[in-house]
């Protein structure tokens, strides 16, 4: 009988199930008692079944002032929520968006809303999707995504059969297709031709064409448990996890493994990766939780730069989820409702107050920000202006 792996629904770390008779697992991160998915189940007893999960709940932060008056807005009915960034110099919102998607009258499509609001930092482009659901246009606990040099957007669901939605560059849905294995996907990156790249519960990390979800091929195997997916500009792939990271070229061959990159780096928990991304100079940065940092190695392996820290103060994380870095260099970090933003050496320049869990961020070769919204169940898309 072999190990089946998924997410714990509270930190996201990866969990592993390998006992039929038990209905739940506990996260050695969090400490929780975690549901085993009725798909798991069902497939360690034989049976070629699967349920579709629903949406795990968000994690908040105790007493936030910002939870308080998003409860106070959702409560009052609104559709708008806060966006401003905040720079060390002033403070003061940039703009409001609109929270509402809409939906085809007699479809099942969910079609993407335009938002062309404005600002002195960003004008917000796109929104698709906003209703949770197994359908067209609808997201199920949707978590990665990708998007290729023609501006089409891939969306992956973590535990939804497998599923991935294309979407046109203006957010019109094109396809959706599922993994080889129809489960629980760990991870997705997506290169510029439009190669997409799945981690797959056993570490494999299968290759599909994004337009029609074939199978075209597998990296080679590692020999450490992976995380997290990454592709540079070059179409090059890192796979991380807490106890290495490997490097891929375009063809899919081994360029170099690096084990134990985290060993001689000081923490007071265990390294446990949210997310990864690539600079344009194929730095890496690595998004961890509980020690609440971003960590920054070079191609290399080696070890370059720690950004921000855990705690209170402005600058700090409570717990990030995902990291994204732009044209300029700038890091951009979703830590829950906020994304904090720093410079190339690290330092803070302000926060971005955007609401919802944010499980992704990158940037395309325009300079748009992206991000899955998990929460509220949308891709949101960004233009950012300075």
């Amino acid at each position: 009988m072999s190990s089946q792996s998924f997410r714990c629904p509270s930190c996201n770390a990866s969990l592993t199930y390998d006992d039929p008779d038990a209905s739940t697992v506990k996260c050695e991160y969090c400490n929780n008692t975690v549901i085993v998915p009725e798909s798991l189940r069902q497939s360690h007893r034989g049976e070629i079944s699967f349920s579709i999960a629903s949406s795990p709940p968000s994690k908040r932060r105790a007493g936030s002032p910002i939870g308080c008056l998003l409860a106070v807005v959702l409560l009052l009915g609104g559709v708008a929520a806060a966006f401003w960034f905040i720079p060390t110099s002033e403070r003061a919102p940039i703009l409001a968006v609109s929270q509402g998607s809409e939906v085809a009258q007699g479809s099942e499509v969910a079609q993407a809303t335009a938002v062309p609001t404005r600002s002195g930092y960003f004008e917000q482009l796109l929104i698709i999707g906003g209703e949770e659901g197994s359908g067209p246009g609808f997201f199920d606990d949707t978590r990665w995504l990708g998007v290729d040099g023609d501006g089409r957007i891939y969306a992956a669901d973590s535990d939804n059969k497998g599923r991935v939605q294309v979407f046109a560059a203006d957010g019109q849905f094109l396809n959706q297709w599922r993994s080889q294995n129809e489960g629980i996907i760990g991870h997705m990156a997506v290169s510029r031709d439009g190669v997409v790249y799945i981690l797959e519960p056993g570490n494999d990390i299968l290759i599909y064409d994004g337009a029609s979800g074939e199978l075209t091929g597998a990296l080679p195997e590692v020999d450490f448990r992976l995380e997290a997916l990454a592709v540079n500009l070059a179409g090059e792939i890192v796979a991380v996890g807490r106890d290495g990271m490997a490097w891929f070229n375009a063809a899919g061959e081994v360029m170099g493994t690096f084990p134990a990159i985290f060993d001689n780096i000081e923490s007071d928990a265990p390294i446990s990766i949210s997310n990864i991304t690539v600079d344009s100079e194929d730095n890496l940065y690595v998004a961890t939780r509980f020690d609440s940092a971003i960590l920054k190695f070079n191609k290399d392996g080696v070890f370059m730069d720690r950004v921000g820290q855990e705690g209170d103060d402005a600058g700090d994380f409570t717990s990030p989820t995902a990291v994204a870095v732009d044209g300029q260099g700038r890091v951009f970090v979703d830590d829950f409702t906020d994304i904090l933003v720093f410079d190339g050496n690290g330092r803070y320049l302000g926060s971005i107050n955007i609401g919802g869990v944010g499980f992704t961020l990158l940037f395309d070769t325009e300079n748009n920000l992206y991000r899955m919204n998990r929460n509220d169940n949308r891709i949101e898309k960004y233009k950012l202006l300075k």
